[in-house]
């Protein structure tokens, strides 16, 4: 048997569904289009448990928000879309419906310069023109918005999310690559990972195959030190 040290912390990724666990904080993750109050439990919706769940977080974060919120947006998007009346952007405090002190917080989408996939990857194709883009995420737009900015997609293939690529796939990216022989290739970092490990990727992707680094942010600093302070006062 493996013995391990003791933890300061234990992390759950999808938890909250489980009522017997009685977590020190329960942290809920919100799409900022796809608040739970607007949507249905499956098989009509997208949610896995009762949208009144939400009520229960200690801290709701607000995933993919613009860029730039003024307080008096953050009120209306927490009252009209969590059902929040007392949110007070200052302190990122508010009331839910059943009582429960709440931290909500905004969060955006920070893309990074494309990597290569690869270490086959040919760097110049980093300054093609045009690119090809292959995702297998539920959500692509935010993604076509930035790369807009610097290429011309004349190509998208975006499959289902969580997507395992096989050789019908790989067939049909080539066919797109050979139509379009000086275009590159860019994927998500997620869909980076299923592409390498699918087994005999050709030669002419791996070499202008490139992937767009991810990262969350807080919308401003006092967030973003508020959130560090609720984490270590857990």
């Amino acid at each position: 048997d493996r013995t391990f040290p003791a933890a300061d912390y234990i992390v759950l990724d999808d938890a909250f569904q489980y009522r017997k666990l009685k977590a020190t904080g329960n942290i809920l993750l919100m799409d900022y289009s796809r608040p739970v109050r607007k949507d249905c439990l499956l098989p009509f919706g997208r949610l896995r448990d009762l949208a009144e769940r939400q009520d229960d977080a200690d801290v709701i974060i607000v995933t993919k928000s613009p860029r730039q919120m003024d307080p008096n947006e953050r009120v209306i998007y927490a009252h009209n879309m969590l059902g929040i009346d007392d949110y007070n952007p200052a302190t990122f405090e508010g009331t839910s419906r059943t009582g429960h002190s709440q931290k909500i917080y905004f969060t955006y989408i920070k893309y990074g310069l494309c990597e290569g996939v690869y270490k086959s990857t040919d760097p110049h194709y980093i300054y093609a023109k045009k690119t090809i883009l292959v995702t297998g995420i539920a959500r692509d737009l935010p993604l076509r918005r930035y790369l807009s900015d610097m290429y011309k997609i004349i190509r998208r293939f975006n499959f289902p999310d969580h997507h395992k690529y096989i050789w019908s796939d790989i067939n049909r990216i080539q066919a797109s690559v050979r139509q379009n022989p000086t275009a590159s290739v860019v994927t998500t970092e997620k869909d980076a990972q299923r592409l390498m490990d699918f087994n005999g990727m050709p030669q002419m992707l791996m070499e202008r195959m490139f992937m767009v680094p991810i990262e969350m942010d807080f919308l401003s600093e006092e967030e973003k030190k508020s959130f560090k302070e609720y984490i270590v006062e857990l």
